[in-house]
């Protein structure tokens, strides 16, 4: 796999920005938080918003906490897979939202 490395987790972890136009890989995190929004748009009706800390291959943190929708019911302290972009917004109730980041998996074990 061209472009990613083990870490000393186990996890394989593809080299990402958050914003990288047509990037496809899933992003690595730890759910830290929930976030209310007394107000969001109608396309995110039954939606949970997560505060995520993006991780590296050894499970630290690697940039600032971020947003991201919850399709799955992820709960704080565990680690998650995000798709970015419009992949973001396909697993969501309305399709035609503005989501940029959802969480799509919980990472129960790496073997």
């Amino acid at each position: 796999m061209a472009g990613r490395e083990a870490g000393a987790s186990g996890f394989v972890f593809p080299s990402w920005e958050l914003g990288n136009e047509g990037e496809s890989d899933l992003i690595p995190g730890k759910v830290i938080g929930r976030l209310v929004a007394s107000q969001a748009l109608r396309a995110f009706d039954g939606v949970r918003f997560l505060l995520v800390q993006p991780i590296d291959e050894n499970k630290a943190g690697a940039g600032q906490p971020i947003v991201a929708c919850d399709a799955i019911g992820a709960n704080v302290g565990e680690f998650v897979f995000m798709a970015q972009g419009r992949e973001a917004t396909f697993v969501l109730p309305d399709k035609f939202n503005p989501a940029d980041l959802t969480i799509v998996a919980i990472i129960d074990q790496v073997t």
